[in-house]
């Protein structure tokens, strides 16, 4: 009875609030409306947001006041943003009732908390007032990038500038000494290749931790998608190769850092609250609030999606609109590519159609620079704007630039090149590479302004004035740069040559499989030669305590080298090392910058025999006592998890076969721990895989390779290719998963002699034809006369052969001892079959079911040995 009368007040209560909140339900968005009338779960990942608080009038003229600078502002509109949105916060938080645990994120970018919540508490958020809207957390998803190949391929030109480049003038900014130096872009894309020779020198990376320089989404280490789409625009913006002079980018002494949220697959797509976390990072990479050297002057948006009526309340007025004013006011020129959806009228994209000022959000459209009369592109969006508005508000985009034919910087396999892209994301970082140079020319400028100058001053094209194709027309640097110079005074390029550059550092092996210390050489590319009594170094790993050291007497010649002493290594996985000349002389430098040199390499950990691996307690191999290396720097082996072979849903080894997006011919390698010999005669290997082959012509291969001096050499213990290697045969799978136990092989190999005290390290080799994916598990090094620790226990004496296995009805063996009793027990330990056989040499299983089980032989002296078995 009282349970009945509980369960109906619960039902009045919820009816109370559900009519409570149903006066309310303009605070809900169209989607959640949907879902919540749908039912089909009690569960939802919501967006609760609060009143937009910030006041930027008075913020701005307190900035004035105080002569806060560009620079300054990003620190001082965070701390800003996060004092007044907590206490909103704080509010909806404890009049809601919200539990801490089903909160995902709290933003202060915009007044949004992000969280798990029942449908009846929606309808207690509802009801609380400081509550302004409701919506679901994945209603805005960022569309994969789009852009065209060019049929006009040219890979290099020596000595060569674009004439997208010549098209807006910024060659007029480069004769008065204007190349970016002291400016930073983030690259707001789909990643970024570093290494690539165009933009090599201009990565932040190279003197800054990578916590710094780069905001993880899909990859920890920074590298990009296979389109190269990120890659493509940074080079756009900044690219130089040094090498042969090739200048494909704008403010090509600009510093680059980057993070990569855009995707190429439509399965893969972000939320908008997952791009918020990125500008959130980008307003404090080092996450320090009392430093503004972190900062990018401006970022490039090449991305966005087409615009659908039912986001109106979240993008216009809504928080994708209140964070890119946040951007805007904390001193940063944000740029956006306008969208490829043209030639209709009100194609623009979201978020490039917003519009609560004329010049944010600031859309750039594509025109043709290979013809001098730049012609509009046929895909680039149109205006107008789809947030009410009029006037020169409504009208889209702001300004064009060249997007048609653009070589810039690509990675076709492991080679770095160049190729021709076209679309509005190839308009947009030429716009970029100017504001940077604007930024550099006037740092005194808000970005509002700098926005303002390109705006005013583009070069109109096709109908007169300003109009829903071209925008203003085409953006002028030097036109762009007279506007800005009648309020501010341009600030003078610096032209001292006097630079102290540590360029490198050995040893830098991207791989240190053995040994706890290294001996650092830090290489300098200086202009001068300088007194080493006015320099001295600091150096160690990033996180650890860090050593100082004096450079002697004498003189340091421009191309020198320094030996530093030893340094202790203090884990395993992904480490950074760096050094930092300190100088204390009377020059000005022209970069300090480059005083800072960091290098990057993954050491593995240290065990002791015998061990047992089985990727339970691994989650990424870049943190772990294990150690992977992709020569690509894309795909390569990573942790999930599947039904591993004891039958259970475990974490696993993984590489990824199927789905490689780099094509065939890569090697991706895994390293384990050195597992240091004591004593040990007679080592086994031991380790389960699934792989189904998919067609005879995809020969993937594994190869496992032994190494017993620091990685210098490896020999061979095990190789097979795609036919032989398959382990299943179940109905073909494009991209395998294990089914059960039977869709795993058992391996077993007797390695070769290891003298005592030498290091064991074993490698695990894919090469990739893009057939299928293989999995790994349980791997396990052992002396058989010592006895396993596998939970498998899979081999202890080589002396008994079983065949066939897998096995389907009769299992036999071979043996130099009388076997007296064979018991089977399956996975969970418990003996399933117990037969005295007397010296027979098989055994029937037919009655056990398909699964893995353990066989344990007893043998008439009195030993035993056990070995798994898969019965299908």
């Amino acid at each position: 009875m009282c349970k009945f009368w509980m369960k109906l007040c619960g039902v009045v209560l919820f009816s109370l609030l559900a009519n409570s909140a149903f006066s309310q339900d303009w605070k809900l968005s169209k989607a959640m409306q949907q879902e919540l009338a749908e039912r089909n779960s009690d569960e939802h990942h919501i967006l609760v947001v609060g009143p937009n608080w910030a006041n930027w009038d008075s913020l701005n003229l307190s900035v004035r006041s105080k002569g806060i600078t560009r620079k300054e502002r990003a620190k001082y509109v965070m701390t800003y943003l996060k004092e007044i949105y907590k206490k909103s916060q704080d509010k909806i938080i404890n009049e809601g009732d919200i539990s801490r645990d089903d909160i995902e994120h709290t933003f202060w970018i915009a007044n949004v908390i992000e969280l798990k919540a029942s449908t009846q508490k929606v309808y207690e958020l509802m009801t609380v007032g400081e509550v302004q809207s409701i919506q679901l957390a994945d209603e805005i998803k960022i569309a994969p990038v789009e852009f065209e190949k060019s049929e006009s391929v040219q890979s290099r030109s020596i000595g060569g500038i674009e004439p997208g480049i010549e098209a807006v003038n910024a060659r007029f900014l480069w004769n008065l000494g204007y190349t970016g130096k002291g400016q930073k872009v983030l690259n707001f894309d789909t990643g970024v290749w570093p290494d690539h020779p165009a933009i090599s020198e201009n990565y932040l990376g190279n003197h800054k931790p990578l916590d710094e320089v780069w905001f993880p989404y899909d990859k920890i280490i920074p590298g990009d998608k296979e389109s190269s789409h990120g890659t493509h625009t940074n080079g756009t913006c900044i690219g130089l190769d040094r090498s042969t002079n090739d200048t494909i980018g704008i403010a090509y002494e600009s510093m680059f850092i980057a993070t990569d949220p855009i995707v190429s697959n439509a399965a893969d797509i972000r939320t908008f609250p997952n791009i918020m976390r990125g500008y959130e990072w980008a307003l404090n990479p080092d996450g320090d609030s009392t430093t503004t050297d972190d900062i990018p002057d401006v970022i490039n948006n090449s991305w966005g999606r087409t615009f659908d009526s039912i986001f109106l309340p979240e993008v216009c007025g809504g928080i994708v609109e209140n964070t890119l004013i946040a951007i805007e006011n904390a001193g940063i020129v944000s740029i956006h590519s306008a969208g490829n959806s043209g030639p209709g009228s009100g194609t623009v994209g979201l978020p490039s159609g917003s519009n609560p000022s004329l010049v944010n959000n600031f859309a750039v459209g594509a025109v043709n620079a290979d013809n001098p009369s730049y012609p509009i592109a046929g895909f680039s969006s149109r205006g107008p704007s789809y947030c009410p508005s009029s006037g020169a508000l409504e009208i889209k985009p702001e300004v064009v630039a060249p997007g048609v034919n653009v070589r810039s910087a690509v990675r076709n396999g492991s080679d770095y090149t160049y190729d021709n892209y076209q679309g509005t994301s190839m308009a947009a970082p030429h716009v970029s590479g100017v504001s940077l140079l604007l930024t550099e020319a006037f740092p005194n400028a808000t970005a509002e302004e700098i926005k303002e100058a390109l705006y005013y001053t583009a070069v109109d094209l096709g109908d007169p004035g300003e109009d829903n194709t071209y925008g203003r027309g085409m953006i002028d640097a030097e036109a762009a740069y007279n506007y800005l110079a009648q309020n501010y005074t341009p600030s003078t390029p610096q032209t001292n040559s006097f630079d102290i550059s540590i360029n490198k550092i050995t040893p830098s092996n991207e791989l240190s499989l053995c040994g706890d210390s290294f001996t650092p050489v830090i290489h300098f590319d200086n202009t001068n030669t300088v007194d080493k009594s006015d320099l001295s170094v600091t150096y160690g790993f990033y996180g650890s305590a860090e050593m100082t050291q004096s450079i002697g007497t004498g003189t340091l010649q421009q191309q020198d080298s320094i030996v530093l002493d030893p340094v202790q290594i203090p884990s395993s996985g992904y480490l950074e090392f760096y050094a930092e000349v300190e100088y204390s002389g009377s020059n000005q430098e022209l970069n300090s910058v480059n005083n800072t040199r960091f290098i990057r390499f993954k050491k593995n950990g240290n065990s002791q025999l015998p061990y047992l691996e089985t990727f339970e307690n691994i989650d990424e191999f870049l943190y772990s006592s294990w150690i992977k290396n992709d020569e690509e720097a894309n795909q390569s082996w990573e942790i999930d998890s599947a039904l591993s072979s004891n039958g259970t849903e475990n974490s696993v080894a993984t590489m990824q076969l199927s789905s490689y997006l780099t094509g065939s011919g890569d090697r991706d390698f895994l390293y384990s721990p050195a597992l240091r010999v004591d004593g040990q005669n007679q080592l086994h290997l031991a380790f389960d895989y699934s792989y189904q082959l998919k067609f005879s012509g995809f020969q993937d291969s594994l190869i496992v390779a032994l190494s017993t001096d620091c990685g210098n050499t490896f020999q061979r213990v095990f190789e097979q290719g795609a036919e032989e290697l398959n382990s299943t045969d179940k109905t073909l799978q494009s991209d395998w998963t294990p089914q059960d136990t039977s869709d795993w092989e058992h391996v077993n190999i007797s390695l070769p002699q290891v003298a005592d005290g030498n290091d064991v390290i074993v490698r695990f080799e894919t090469y990739n034809e893009r057939g299928n994916n293989l999995y790994l598990d349980n791997v396990e090094v052992f002396d058989p006369a010592q006895g396993s620790v596998g939970h498998n226990a899979i081999v202890n004496k080589p002396e008994l052969e079983i065949f066939p296995n897998p096995v389907e009805k009769t299992l036999n063996w071979k043996s130099d001892e009388n076997v007296y009793v064979v018991e089977v027990f399956d996975i969970t330990g418990r003996s399933v079959l117990t037969k005295t056989v007397k010296g027979e040499q098989s055994i029937s299983v037919s009655s056990l079911n398909s699964g893995a089980y353990i066989v344990s032989f007893e043998m008439q002296n009195g030993e035993s040995v056990r070995e798994r078995i898969v019965v299908r």
